[in-house]
C-alpha cells in the first residue's frame, strides 16, 4: 500500500496562472532588449550608408542593390566584371515572377 502526499489544487492553479502571466512578460522583455541591441551605434563609423531599394512584384518584393565596388566584391560570382549593369536584383523566383514594369530607381 502506497501513501501519496495530499495534492493541493491551489498549487497547480497558481503555477498555471504564473505561466500564463509570465509568457507576455518574457515577450515584452525580449522585445525591449531586441530593440535596444538593434539600435546600438555601429562599431565602424567610417563607412558610408549603402542604399538598398525594393522592386514591387505581383506577390513579393525583390531587393535592388546598386552595383558599386562593395557590392561587386560581395557578389562577384553573380555579376561578371565587365557587365554594364548598374543594379543587382536579388529575390525569390525567376524571370517570370518579377514583371518588366517593376520600377528600379536611377
Amino acid at each position: 500500500m502506497q501513501v501519496h502526499p495530499p495534492r493541493f489544487r491551489g498549487q497547480s492553479l497558481r503555477a498555471a496562472l504564473l505561466a500564463v502571466l509570465a509568457l507576455p512578460a518574457i515577450y515584452l522583455i525580449a522585445a525591449v532588449l531586441g530593440g535596444a541591441v538593434a539600435s546600438l551605434p555601429a562599431s565602424n563609423s567610417n563607412t558610408r550608408p549603402h542604399a538598398i531599394y525594393l522592386a514591387k512584384g505581383p506577390i513579393h518584393y525583390d531587393f535592388v542593390l546598386p552595383l558599386d565596388a562593395r557590392v561587386r566584391a560581395a557578389f562577384g560570382n553573380l555579376v561578371p566584371q565587365n557587365a554594364a549593369a548598374r543594379h543587382l536584383i536579388v529575390g525569390y523566383g525567376g524571370r517570370h515572377s518579377t514583371p518588366p514594369s517593376a520600377t528600379i530607381p536611377t
